[in-house]
């Protein structure tokens, strides 16, 4: 419905801004706050937990290549952020009653993989 505003399209462009994609109006609109969004993941970690779906004690990474958008260096940069999260988020699982991730060699890897992003190691 925004992105068929021409009203709006014509404020945005009389102010030198356009409308962004609809894809990222719609993420705009269906994102909540960042502690809803840590209690929603929080709720789940517990309800897994609990259920004794999962003990956490592995992780599996799918890097199946995709054609669209993860092209390097995207796919570095990816790879990069998704260390750094596994890294922070692992460390907060006593939070949750268990034990907090192991991160060890990570620190290394993470230096490596952002100097491949930015062509360093060439």
């Amino acid at each position: 419905m925004l992105e068929e505003s021409i009203t709006l399209r014509w404020w945005l462009e009389n102010l030198g801004l356009s409308l962004p994609p609809a894809s990222t109006l719609s993420e705009n609109l269906n994102a909540v706050s960042n502690p809803t969004h840590d209690f929603i993941h929080r709720a789940q970690l517990r309800y897994i937990a609990d259920e004794g779906i999962d003990d956490f004690s592995s992780l599996y990474l799918d890097s199946t290549a995709t054609k669209a958008n993860t092209e390097w260096p995207t796919d570095s940069g990816l790879v990069v952020k998704l260390v750094e999260r596994i890294c922070r988020r692992g460390s907060q699982l006593d939070g949750l009653g268990l034990r907090n991730f192991n991160s060890s060699g990570l620190a290394e890897l993470q230096q490596d993989l952002r100097a491949r992003q930015s062509g360093d190691w060439l």
